[in-house]
């Protein structure tokens, strides 16, 4: 099947898995569960390595694929968690997710750190709206210790925004996703298909030289989103206008009217990196310089925050006040808000809304579903005829929610057309679209383990799996072609695997030696052919050496000869 997640319930090592809470271009980060020596159970956050485009699930386990280039990149993907696992425990803890395990089963890896809320900032100015001068800097004093460490020890952590910040039960903001970090001094992490830009990410994020004046953009675009309630417009968007801050000078000066943080953010946001500020410490020297905010804008913490007391550097030298994280992600009155009264299977959180929508979109289009609500409303109706009425029947997971827990109830059959009707549409849409990721799309809707799979699911495995071996072949023809011309066989560069000059020349490679005509490109057969290739050009050093021993031999002889001869015509002279 596709890049799917493990389903709750399923068990590696010693954790259990609950659920699915987020899932990257990395894999999947889960809801986990150990137990103590004494049999306490802790909750806990596994990430397990599953890069897309680089292996597939069969069953629990993670099957790479065979070409020799997806394999190498998976095992750097491997070796980059390990990095990551590693600088994690290097760095000083709060306000950063701390790691607690690292090991491989199931054919990969997986990072193991401790457990946080799913409540995070952007809930919080979501629900509450733009935030106030004393609640920004105080958040800035919690996060920028965390941010000048990283930058200490050469961490870029690329996806800081407000879905990547979560509250850990304590109240403390925590950052977390450290998954495709970019390590200065470490292993990379493999090339990830082209992600979605987001408001968050600075534009240089995928570049090489990418340092940690991308996370003061991140940072920065963050905080304009508190202090607003709006993202910042897309890096790229910025990019294409006149004046790139047009948008974003005039909402700030409305959204507070404190000199150095409007200095501050409106560095960090520039464009060229070269343009922002050099470091967390002068991005903290700007918010310093214009840190006279009114007195009482302080007063929503019952009290003075580091920041009031003595300014962000001030602030940066204390440890954070008892309670005043659980103020900041609280309904503001020093009160949490309610956890949602139930929890979804999964937990599918985006960090922002993006400006245009993919092709393949996350939900299948909406399909009519004549009902008769009237019908549905009388007194004596079901529970399962109530909940099937009030349920969105354009949404996949809550149709397959109502099939698999009403599976025997007569409503079940409307609930099983609706779903094969959403199906319908999702496969058209996918056959339209005729891209790997709307394939893989419609198998991570409709080709869960859980409930009814779709009708189309084989036919979407099908086609993946002969794209894939199409591009293996491809991969293959690649390393073949420079080697059998090293060896001599007429290809040219450009020959597709199914080429006649490709598959002859293979087949005649493979008679020369003694192995049966087949004309297939493999891994053996790149083997056999670098094999060859290496034999030759022995056979060619071993002849190039013979030929010096032998003008060599031949120059000493001439030169013994002429000498002899001279001493001939000496003799000869003197009688």
């Amino acid at each position: 099947m596709a890049n799917t997640p493990l389903s709750g319930g399923s068990r590696i090592g010693r954790y259990s898995l609950i659920r699915v809470l987020d899932s990257d271009e990395t894999g999947y980060t889960y809801r986990g569960e150990y137990r103590t020596d004494i049999g306490q159970p802790v909750s806990c956050l596994v990430h397990e390595y599953f890069q897309e485009g680089l292996a597939r699930r069969r069953g629990e386990d993670v099957i790479q694929y065979a070409d020799r280039k997806r394999k190498s990149a998976f095992a750097d993907g491997i070796a980059h968690l390990t990095a990551v696992h590693s600088i994690l425990k290097t760095l000083g803890g709060d306000p950063l997710v701390r790691p607690l395990d690292l090991f491989e089963a199931n054919g990969t890896a997986y990072l193991v750190t401790d457990s946080v809320s799913e409540e995070s900032f952007g809930d919080l100015v979501r629900v509450q709206g733009p935030l106030r001068d004393a609640f920004v800097l105080s958040f800035l004093s919690m996060v920028a210790p965390a941010l000048r460490e990283m930058e200490e020890h050469g961490v870029v952590h690329r996806r800081i925004g407000p879905d990547t910040l979560l509250r850990r039960v304590d109240g403390i903001p925590v950052l977390t996703r450290f998954t495709q970090a970019r390590l200065l001094d470490g292993p990379a992490l493999p090339d990830l298909k082209e992600r979605r830009p987001t408001p968050f990410m600075a534009p240089e994020i995928d570049e090489p030289d990418c340092d940690n004046r991308a996370d003061l953009y991140s940072l920065a675009a963050t905080v304009f989103f508190a202090l607003t309630g709006a993202p910042p417009p897309l890096a790229v968007t910025r990019a294409e206008s006149v004046d790139p801050f047009i948008a974003i000078k005039p909402a700030l000066e409305t959204a507070t009217d404190h000199a150095g943080l409007q200095a501050a953010l409106l560095a960090a946001l520039a464009l060229d990196p070269d343009d922002r500020p050099a470091s967390v410490s002068d991005f903290l020297a700007m918010l310093e310089s214009g840190s006279g905010s009114k007195a009482g804008a302080f007063a929503w913490f019952g009290g003075l925050s580091p920041v009031a007391k003595g300014g962000i550097a001030a602030a940066l030298a204390l440890p954070v006040v008892a309670g005043l994280g659980w103020l900041l992600f609280s309904g503001g009155n020093g009160e949490p808000r309610p956890a949602p009264a139930t929890e979804p299977d999964i937990v599918a959180r985006s960090e922002t809304v993006p400006e245009t929508p993919p092709a393949m979109p996350d939900a299948v289009p909406s399909v009519p579903d004549p009902i008769d609500e009237d019908a549905l409303s009388v007194p004596d109706a079901s529970d399962a005829e109530r909940e099937w009425l009030a349920i969105n029947r354009n949404d996949v997971a809550l149709v397959r929610d109502f099939l698999i827990r009403f599976p025997d109830d007569p409503v079940s059959a409307r609930a099983l057309e609706r779903y094969q009707a959403l199906d319908e549409a999702a496969w058209t849409d996918a056959l339209e679209a005729d891209t790997d990721e709307a394939y893989n799309a419609y198998l991570e809707i409709f080709g869960l383990d859980d409930g009814p799979a779709g009708q189309f699911v084989g036919d979407a495995e099908a086609i993946l799996e002969d794209r894939e071996a199409a591009a293996a072949q491809r991969v293959l023809a690649e390393e073949a072609i420079p080697l059998l011309q090293a060896l001599d066989y007429a290809v040219p560069d450009t020959a597709a695997p199914n080429d006649a000059s490709l598959i002859n020349a293979i087949g005649a490679f493979e008679q020369s030696i003694g192995r049966a005509r087949s004309g297939e490109l493999s891994d053996t057969l790149i083997d056999d052919l670098e094999t060859a290739l290496a034999e030759r050009r022995r056979l060619e050093r071993e002849a190039l050496e013979a030929e010096r021993q032998r003008l060599e031999e031949e120059t000493l002889e001439a030169e013994r000869l002429a000498a002899a001869a001279a001493e001939a015509a000496r003799l000869a002279a003197e009688a």
